[in-house]
């Protein structure tokens, strides 16, 4: 379960940036040119920063050690501050758009962004 949530939110956010936000050649798959809003990105925002944090949890429950425990713990709030940064990055790279992509897709919670997508799917079907 723990590898394929790693490949899921780990790996698969790779080929989705680099299939559909139109990364120039040579360039990394993080300098994208359109916003990817599609796939595991209609999930969550940030699915690499899911992996980090599923990791962090991981460590703290396989281990069960205090010094774990206590060097896993500050990982939430840094984690927490650097995905405000890379929102407002986005914001100015991608603005308004940006901006209503962020009302319907959570930063993290991948559990709410499933069930924001199932809502979103049935709300379609029904208007279709």
């Amino acid at each position: 379960m723990y590898v394929l949530s790693g490949i899921i939110f780990g790996v698969l956010p790779i080929f989705e940036f680099r299939k559909k936000g139109e990364v120039k050649k040579g360039q990394n798959y993080t300098h994208t040119t359109k916003l990817v809003d599609t796939g595991i990105y209609s999930i969550v925002r940030h699915p690499q920063y899911v992996t980090y944090l599923m990791w962090a949890i991981a460590g703290m429950l396989l281990f069960q050690h205090w010094i774990v425990v206590l060097l896993g713990i500050p990982i939430f709030p840094l984690m927490h501050i650097d995905l405000g940064k890379a929102d407002e990055e986005a914001v100015e790279k991608f603005g308004n758009e940006y901006r209503n992509y962020m009302k319907k897709v959570p930063r993290a919670n991948f559990l709410l962004g499933l069930l924001r997508g199932a809502r979103r799917r049935r709300e379609q079907t029904v208007t279709s």
